[in-house]
């Protein structure tokens, strides 16, 4: 897919870390960067997949297979 050949393979491993639920400073922690190295690379990954917000952002990678869950499927459900 054009986006995710257009993400960086450390941009790749914070957004499947922040879709893993990880928090800024386990990110960080693990990746061995600092915490705002992590905010800066969340915000390249919204601003390049186009995401309203960090939510928007796993929604978008999940729909757009890019963890390899290429049938998962995210349901609407109306109030």
């Amino acid at each position: 897919m054009y986006f995710e050949r257009k993400l960086s393979r450390r941009e790749k491993q914070v957004l499947e870390l922040i879709s893993a639920g990880s928090s800024i400073s386990d990110i960080a922690d693990e990746l061995f960067i600092s915490p705002e190295t992590v905010k800066t690379y969340r915000s390249s990954l919204i601003k390049k997949l186009e995401a309203k917000n960090c939510a928007n952002l796993i929604r978008i990678a999940f729909e757009r297979g890019m963890f390899g869950y290429s049938n998962w499927h995210i349901k609407s459900y109306s109030a």
